[in-house]
């Protein structure tokens, strides 16, 4: 009976160990999908294998494996990635089986149209460096997969997320955000739940002769000694790790291994409420300005909406004129450095009228003001558009385009339902305003009206 008594007792706290340890592994691993599903919806590898994504998975010691695999509803096409901790890399795991032939045959063509002359021999250039780096990249993915793809056939047949102590490892499968197609799987290191379980298959038999030598009653009180403590942890890990981080992880001053349970827990809880909240950060922000981008703007709207109150919401939606023609005229690394000199202009400015800016995407840019009336609003966008034509950002050496220019569309938000009306909405009646500055000839402002379009 004793012998039973601590199996029942191992088995059982193992089983929390285990229950929790899934829990929160699947609760750390949820602070990705948000950046993963965004990516798949796009088709976008490029976020999927940026050395900033790569280190946030480093920064997951005990990762061993990352395998996700969509479909792309913007580009209908299957998106996986694979990332393995001991090759120290990402890779693409689906090229098409023409991939190779397709780039060899565009590259053939470049090399012709530079061989005649007929187009820029340094755009050319540019195209032909980037597909020869998408083949190296091509050849790269090939050989990692050949080497270091796992089979997670015998792990998906369970269904569901485990662990498996014969293969050592922690097994999560996570869906994708929303209506987006895939999932990820990720294989976690589970050394410390097995130190733990050996610790207490030690404890355990200890328990049983020690409670064979001295009385059935005090085995009994050994076993509440031991299995009290433990409900109570476990009862607490079940808690929202948002909230869990405000309390007191309990028996963290114990001497004994539920005392070092205790301990790895509350590290384990503030190193994934503190990456949580660094990948939050990610999630609201463009990488390359440090605006927010457009999962902010119903947020920054709201804010707005309760700071003002009294006051109208101007949207001035804002893109860069004949911004593709700069790019192909002084290259993407010239683009990118005059995105973030706009970017800075625009947030300087959302500071001063106490707003928000945020990058929506490309060339594409909104700032949320507060404002008094119509009359402010164009005299802000006006203001604006001049800021960014004093930056003096060299376009063409042409006088007809000499420097890089702005367009910019006003809405304006009622003053009676600034707290009601869709954001969506208003963003929209400023895009259609900032078309009407683009037929004007760019370098203009347009406010947004349901009978006439007002310019300044």
């Amino acid at each position: 009976m004793i012998g039973a008594l601590g199996y029942y007792n191992f088995h059982n706290s193992m089983d929390t160990i285990i229950k929790t340890t899934i829990v929160s592994r699947e609760q750390s691993a949820s602070a990705l999908i948000h950046h993963i599903s965004d990516a798949v919806h796009g088709g976008n590898y490029a976020n999927l294998m940026l050395p900033s994504f790569k280190d946030e998975l480093e920064m997951h010691t005990d990762l061993r494996y990352l395998y996700v695999n969509g479909y792309s509803s913007v580009s209908k096409t299957p998106v996986s990635v694979t990332y393995n901790r001991n090759a120290q890399e990402i890779w693409r795991s689906d090229y098409p089986p023409t991939f190779e032939q397709d780039l060899d045959q565009r590259i053939a063509r470049l090399t012709s149209v530079k061989k005649t002359g007929s187009q820029s021999s340094v755009k050319v250039q540019y195209l032909l460096a980037r597909l020869n780096d998408a083949r190296e990249q091509y050849y790269l993915s090939k050989e990692l997969e050949e080497d270091h793809t796992l089979d997670l056939y015998p792990c998906r047949v369970i269904g569901k997320s485990h662990i498996s102590f014969e293969k050592d490892i922690l097994y999560i499968t996570l869906p994708l955000n929303g209506d987006i197609q895939g999932n990820i799987e990720l294989l976690y290191d589970i050394q410390l739940v097995r130190d733990i379980r050996e610790e207490f298959v030690v404890d355990s038999i200890r328990e049983i002769v020690l409670g064979m030598a001295i009385s059935y009653p005090l085995l009994l009180l050994l076993s509440y000694h031991i299995s009290s403590p433990i409900n109570n942890l476990s009862t607490f890990m079940r808690q929202n790790f948002e909230t869990i981080s405000l309390f007191q992880v309990p028996n963290t001053k114990r001497k004994d291994e539920i005392g070092d349970l205790a301990r790895a827990f509350s590290h384990l809880v503030d190193k994934v409420v503190r990456k949580n909240r660094e990948l939050d950060d990610m999630v609201k922000h463009d990488p390359l300005t440090g605006l927010y981008n457009r999962r902010s703007l119903e947020a920054s709207f709201r804010s707005l909406c309760y700071q003002s109150n009294k006051m109208f919401i101007a949207c001035f939606f804002i893109d860069i004129d004949h911004f593709k023609e700069f790019n192909d005229h002084r290259g993407h690394l010239q683009g990118d450095k005059a995105l973030q000199k706009v970017a800075k202009t625009l947030e300087s400015f959302a500071v001063q009228t106490h707003g928000y800016a945020l990058r929506l995407g490309g060339e594409e840019f909104v700032v949320l003001a507060p404002v008094h009336d119509t009359r402010e609003a164009l005299a802000r966008g006006n203001q604006l558009r001049g800021r960014v034509k004093q930056l003096e950002i060299i376009h063409h050496d042409e006088p007809i385009i000499k420097y890089l220019t702005i367009s910019i569309g006003i809405s304006l938000s009622e003053r009676t339902q600034a707290d009601i009306i869709d954001p969506n909405r208003l963003l929209d009646e400023s895009d259609e305003a900032l078309y009407a500055a683009k037929d004007l000839g760019r370098d203009q402002v347009v406010l947004y009206s349901n009978e006439s379009r007002d310019s300044a």
